[in-house]
């Protein structure tokens, strides 16, 4: 499964997908690259950052990851409707 992450984790291995370092002169395709997985983490991290804000979460869950990705859906809907909003504008 594709997992996005930051810089930080270059050299992780196949799989993860992360900003890649650009040269001097940089191949427009790098930059668009890098461009998209940003923008495609800011969401994640938004609403991350929601979540944590709102709701004291625990610090170890010892769920089944798609038990996780549900209840985690749920919440975002309850904060989506708690805070007015028809859809996301994240």
């Amino acid at each position: 499964m594709p997992t996005l992450t930051d810089s930080g984790y270059q050299g992780a291995g196949i799989g993860i997908c992360h900003p890649r370092r650009l040269p001097a002169n940089p191949h427009p395709d790098d930059i668009t690259r890098n461009k998209l997985l940003v923008g495609l983490r800011s969401v994640a991290e938004r609403g991350n950052a929601l979540l944590k804000k709102t709701w004291p979460t625990p610090q170890m869950i010892t769920l089944d990851p798609a038990r996780i990705t549900e209840i985690t859906a749920a919440a975002l809907v309850l904060l989506n409707l708690q805070r007015g909003t028809r859809r996301s504008r994240w």
